[in-house]
């Protein structure tokens, strides 16, 4: 299914929401309407050397965490996606991940067709070490298939790009001009001439671009065409939680955000809970306490207080860190919804979503 009222569906399921107008046609950078480019795009900034090479970037949406405490919190369905990416270390979530983000970039590829048609290379940025996992390759490998099913004859050349030396990891540099500067001249394309023939470059997160940039300038520099941007996540800094009282979701949509994905990719272990007890206490100002019984494990929801309590293993020592839910509490809130109807269930849960940063997750 491609996007609707600019929501476009990974498997046909699993909503995200697209970046919306208006932005830089170039690099996706929210502008002021009626504008085509956001001014660092107009006028590259010294630090790209006058040039930004690539054409320009595509994104499925936006990617964003919030800080709390030691840890932080994805803020929406595609940066968990992104966050079982890069972070799970079995493969099995990786390739899950892939998946999903290969159908969206798909989606926006066919959104997008008169960017993209006439590619003949699909390349992303290759690690220094042949030893350190390419997570953009769980995207590469389906989505490759899908393009050239349609009206592409792509070629994967990542093999052939190389990194000339360890920059580490790019956050760590600081500025976006000490970022730039570090990475100048680290790639390098083990091919003599594309030909003057176009190029998707691929990438899982953009953030200042500078390594999108480099790579670009690499395929430039080995005689490439219009070199075009697909990544999956548009990074955001927020500062504070942006989900507010004027955001609505679905039940289905909240099921999934706080499942970190279960709800969707491990259904069966969240279904074979058993809810024993339910106790659902409400006030003239709404709710209170809800409490719930799962074999041994009880569940506590204090709406005074905003505490949520919880002492299975994988909600300690995994979900409540994340301020997310582990199959007992998925499992709670799916018996709500059969008792009190979806409406209710979702109402809690956007309750808590719009919340989150005045929730305490607790095994206390």
């Amino acid at each position: 299914m491609n996007g609707v009222n600019n929501i476009i569906f990974l498997d046909g399921k699993i909503p995200i929401k697209t970046i919306q107008l208006p932005f830089c046609y170039k690099c996706m950078d929210y502008i002021s309407s009626g504008s085509n480019f956001c001014l660092n795009c107009e006028n590259p900034p010294s630090y790209t050397r006058g040039k930004w090479f690539f054409n320009c970037i595509r994104a499925l949406g936006i990617y964003s965490q919030i800080k709390y405490g030691d840890y932080l919190v994805p803020i929406n369905l595609l940066s968990e996606l992104l966050v079982l990416l890069k972070f799970k270390r079995t493969t099995k979530f990786k390739k899950y991940a892939g998946s999903l983000l290969a159908d969206g970039l798909f989606q926006i590829v066919k959104n997008n067709i008169e960017l993209f048609q006439g590619s003949s290379y699909i390349i992303t940025s290759p690690k220094f070490s042949s030893a350190e996992k390419n997570n953009v390759g769980f995207i590469i490998r389906p989505l490759l298939p899908k393009l050239n099913s349609i009206v592409f004859s792509i070629d994967n050349i990542t093999y052939k790009a190389k990194r000339n030396k360890d920059i580490g990891q790019s956050k760590s540099l600081g500025t976006f001009e000490n970022r730039f500067e570090a990475i100048r001249g680290v790639h390098d394309i083990e091919l003599k001439n594309l030909h003057n023939k176009k190029v998707i470059l691929i990438d899982d997160i953009i953030t200042s671009g500078s390594t999108a940039w480099d790579l670009s300038r690499a395929l430039k520099d080995k005689n490439a065409g219009d070199i075009n941007i697909l990544t999956a996540g548009k990074n955001q800094t927020s500062h504070q939680w942006p989900i507010t009282k004027f955001d609505d979701f679905s039940f289905d949509y909240l099921m999934l955000y706080f499942s970190k994905m279960d709800f969707h990719r491990d259904i069966d272990k969240i279904e074979k809970c058993n809810v024993e007890q339910l106790d659902i206490n409400v006030s003239k100002q709404g709710y209170t306490i809800i409490e719930g019984s799962i074999g041994e494990y009880v569940i506590k929801i204090d709406f005074n207080k905003k505490i949520l309590t919880h002492k299975c293993n994988d909600f300690v020592h995994d979900k409540m860190r994340n301020k997310k839910f582990c199959k007992h509490i998925s499992k709670l809130f799916m018996e709500i919804k059969n008792r009190n109807g979806e409406e209710n269930s979702k109402e809690i849960l956007l309750g808590l979503y719009q919340n989150l940063d005045r929730w305490d997750f607790s095994a206390d």
